[in-house]
């Protein structure tokens, strides 16, 4: 069940990061770019936002790479070379690459809310390791069905961010806290109905 669930997003993630940058031109992913900047000032504040900017400008930046010194032309690197050039300068590739900024920015602002990912993690993991013990000593009977359901969301959950990182349309900020909150509850449940089977 699990595998199947990776496999099918796995394909999912595949399948929407192909038809958004054959569908979507660079500078309409770039409009998204900018208004998510907005909503990020908006929320945030000029100076977190621009520390989210900065990061994912830093993630998105190529590394530097030494290029091979050649002594003389050859006709094979000659046209390797141009071939490589055609590819970057095709609009799949720059929606390609505008989508890459999109998802980073995302990804960036997310890393805003993990101090307040770990206030909301932390009591939640505890309680549900105090709910299992007390069950155990009250003899009560550990729930298979929502151990499964809590491990399969935990599962799926980077899954889904990533494919939300991918979406074609703004997002507001705060939205990123629902995944935390999802993380929570799932962790609680599965701690709390783990069982060791005999």
């Amino acid at each position: 069940m699990y595998r199947a669930l990776i496999i099918c997003s796995l394909v999912t993630l595949l399948v929407e990061g192909l038809f958004v940058i054959t569908r979507f031109q660079a500078p309409q992913i770039v409009s998204i770019i900018q208004v998510e900047r907005s909503m990020q000032r908006g929320s945030w504040g000029e100076e977190p936002s621009n520390l989210i900017l900065l990061r994912a400008l830093d993630w998105a930046k190529p590394q530097a790479q030494d290029e091979p010194r050649h002594s003389k032309e050859d006709p094979f690197t000659s046209a390797l070379s141009r071939g490589t050039n055609g590819i970057t300068l095709s609009a799949v590739y720059k929606s390609a690459e505008a989508l890459r900024v999109l998802a980073l920015l995302r990804i960036s602002g997310w890393m805003q809310w993990l101090p307040i990912s770990l206030v909301l993690l932390v009591p939640c993991a505890v309680d549900g390791a105090v709910s299992r013990k007390v069950k155990a000593k009250e003899f009560r009977q550990h729930h298979p069905e929502l151990f499964v359901l809590s491990l399969s969301v935990l599962i799926a959950l980077p899954f889904l961010l990533a494919i939300t990182a991918l979406l074609p349309l703004p997002l507001w900020p705060n939205v990123a806290l629902v995944p935390y909150l999802l993380m929570a509850a799932a962790t609680r449940g599965a701690i709390s109905n783990f069982h060791k089977s005999a």
